[in-house]
């Protein structure tokens, strides 16, 4: 183990051979210093960086928690930071029983481990976890042959606004800065983070359209930082109702083309909604069963599919057809009185069965 020197200045140094380099034909050592207060903590610190550098050699030497925090880092720059924010937290709860070394690691540990969890967490979460796990584990022992069987997804019923009370909800809106995303989630399909990333300079007053390119989210810091839509497909161009144009005009004026449209992060537009339903009077719908009910209303006017993705925002028509495929109830109706009508002409009338 190599020793710390003191410095002139009463603090401790301490070096560490990294890696060699070629300089005008000739190889030289490099080595990474180490400078603390204390004797101790400098070796300490050197110690640490030559058995982490030993173990990035040799990744099966890397505990499961070292391979996600890896994966994590190497990641940072690049996924969401909503992303980020959730592997974070997966990965402060969880894989703790499971910390060994990747070395140690086999299918039927892992497959315990799920079972296990999965009397604790939800579906969802469980997915999430395995879906973090394998990547993480992927990037440092490709070859590992990740294989787990995860329960089926609970089928959850989404309740849908009417449009009934989607009118109530703007009525009670009038005067208040909600009033706009309410109508961009209901009436053009926007989801909270998109409205909040939008700017005055996405809305084209002559062609009378609105342009997705953002989004807000919450980084690991717990502040709000623009990064692009969700997917590739989230950048999007859409025609504004006539009447939500007006609405959108009043929050352009006295604003350049930089400054937000609606002047509200997520969690103000999710504050204010929550007080809008409370003096309404309407259901206790969250703000994406907004979102919700435009794209059931484009399926129940038969809107073609390849359409209704584009102008949600989807990469695929999966996320559609899993959630957002439920008919509302008005239509519901409507549609069972025309089968209900066409078998009682048909084998109905004045005959009996009885």
């Amino acid at each position: 183990m190599a020793t710390a020197k003191k410095l002139p200045s009463g603090s401790w140094t301490c070096r560490v051979y990294s890696h060699t380099e070629t300089v005008d034909g000739k190889e030289k050592s490099v080595y990474q210093r180490f400078t603390a207060p204390t004797k101790k903590e400098a070796e300490f610190r050197a110690a640490e960086y030559a058995l982490n550098k030993t173990r990035r050699r040799n990744p099966a030497n890397l505990t499961v928690k070292e391979a996600i925090s890896g994966y994590i880092d190497a990641k940072r720059n690049i996924l969401s930071p909503s992303t980020i924010v959730g592997y974070v937290s997966l990965e402060k709860r969880a894989f703790s029983e499971i910390d060994i070394t990747i070395a140690k690691l086999n299918n039927d540990i892992l497959q315990r481990y799920f079972n296990k969890m999965s009397t604790q967490v939800s579906p969802k979460t469980l997915r999430n976890m395995s879906g973090l796990l394998s990547a993480s584990i992927y990037y440092y022992a490709p070859d590992f042959v990740y294989r787990v069987s995860l329960p089926a997804k609970r089928s959850s019923e989404i309740e849908i606004p009417e449009a009934d009370e989607i009118k109530m909800l703007m009525d009670a809106a009038k005067g208040y800065r909600i009033l706009l995303p309410v109508m961009l989630a209901s009436g053009m399909g926007l989801r909270r983070s998109e409205i909040s990333g939008l700017t005055v300079g996405d809305v084209n007053k002559k062609k009378k359209t609105l342009s997705i390119n953002s989004a807000v989210v919450q980084s690991e810091n717990k502040e709000w930082v623009t990064k692009g839509t969700k997917t590739n497909s989230g950048k999007r161009t859409l025609s504004i109702p006539e009447y939500i144009y007006p609405t959108i005009l009043d929050a352009t004026k006295d604003k350049s083309k930089e400054d937000s449209l609606t002047g509200m992060t997520p969690s103000a537009i999710s504050s204010a909604y929550n007080r809008l339903l409370e003096s309404s009077g309407v259901t206790r719908y969250n703000f994406h069963s907004l979102r919700h009910y435009y794209a059931s209303m484009m399926l129940a006017n038969n809107v073609p599919s390849k359409y209704a993705v584009r102008r949600m925002g989807h990469a695929t028509d999966d996320m559609l057809k899993r959630v957002y495929q439920h008919i509302m109830s008005e239509k519901d109706i409507e549609v069972t009185d025309v089968i209900n009508e066409y078998l009682n002409n048909a084998f109905g009338g004045d005959k009996s069965y009885r």
